[in-house]
């Protein structure tokens, strides 16, 4: 009865070792993830710079894959290895600055590519606006000028 018994401890703990060893090296699920931010690029040198503005809600697509920006302007998507291209979907109010388009080549999994940052500018800017006539906006700062004088700073023409 007592080599009974001790048979089936050490059987038992046996079995718990297996056990343990198996959880022990049991790997955890590969996932590659893919990071960046949308902001607004106020010194448009192309680079994301501490200060300037994030977006929250900008769409972007990876494939088949549709991803938006949360609350902090940042996003982050799971990808497979391989070669990716990452689009930032202009929504109206933003349009693309420096890149439309990212790509990326994923060669590790587990990891994180981080810093694929897209750009924006406003379709309101000065810089990028258009009148239906065909005026620039330099063309409507000299012809503001020629109506309503020098130094009319940024007065409309109709309110000189």
């Amino acid at each position: 009865m007592l080599i009974m018994k001790k048979l089936l401890l050490t059987a038992a703990i046996l079995s718990t070792s297996i056990n343990l060893f198996a959880v022990e090296n049991a790997t955890e699920p590969e996932t590659t993830m893919i990071t960046g931010v949308v902001y607004v690029d106020a010194n448009d040198n192309c680079i994301y710079d501490v200060g300037e503005k994030i977006l929250p809600g900008m769409a972007l697509e990876i494939g088949d894959k549709k991803v938006y920006t949360d609350n902090n302007g940042t996003y982050k998507l799971e990808i497979e290895p391989g070669s990716h291209e990452i689009e930032l979907i202009s929504n109206g109010d933003w349009a693309p600055g420096c890149d439309e388009t990212l790509k990326v080549d994923v060669s590790k999994t587990n990891r994180t590519y981080s810093n694929y940052n897209f750009s924006v500018n406003s379709v309101y800017s000065m810089k990028d606006f258009k009148s239906t006539s065909g005026y620039s906006a330099i063309d409507l700062e000299k012809t503001r000028e020629k109506v309503c004088g020098e130094g009319a700073g940024s007065a409309s023409i109709d309110h000189c």
